[in-house]
């Protein structure tokens, strides 16, 4: 008889599969390529979107802390997260992935991978994830069976 203790089973989720559709319209005076164009304004709403990142993806409730040693640590690690993302963003750049992935694709994609106790003394484990997710990973230069 298996015992339920409420948890929740987690499924990896394909947000590679989502279909983005929609259209850009530039007028520019730039002698370039389009596709050029495209990605210099691509990288001006990277900035954007590392903002949106601050504000939506990060726990702002504790901004209202009622120490100073207490704001001063939850802005450290803001400030921390940021520079996580951007350098995220500058692998995708760095890969030529940026015209397939967004740096928010990459993170939706890794979100379900865990880090496990197997319980066999063998130590940690990686989670098992999609082949999609491992080759972005892969390409990105992330290892992530590394010693922990």
């Amino acid at each position: 008889m298996e015992k339920d203790y409420g948890e929740e089973e987690h499924k990896p989720k394909d947000v590679i599969k989502q279909i983005r559709m929609g259209y850009f319209s530039f007028c520019s005076n730039l002698d370039l390529p389009a596709k050029e164009i495209y990605l210099d304004y691509k990288e001006r709403w990277d900035i954007e979107q590392c903002f949106d990142y601050l504000k939506n993806s990060i726990a702002t409730s504790a901004s209202h802390a009622h120490t100073d040693d207490y704001f001063r640590g939850w802005a450290f690690l803001n400030h921390i997260s940021l520079l996580y993302y951007y350098g995220l963003l500058n692998a995708l750049r760095g890969t030529k992935l940026t015209n397939k992935y967004s740096a928010e694709d990459v993170l939706k994609l890794t979100k379900n991978i865990y880090c496990v106790n197997s319980g066999d003394n063998n130590g940690f484990k990686v989670s098992a994830i999609q082949k999609k997710t491992g080759s972005v990973l892969d390409t990105l230069g992330v290892d992530l069976l590394r010693k922990i």
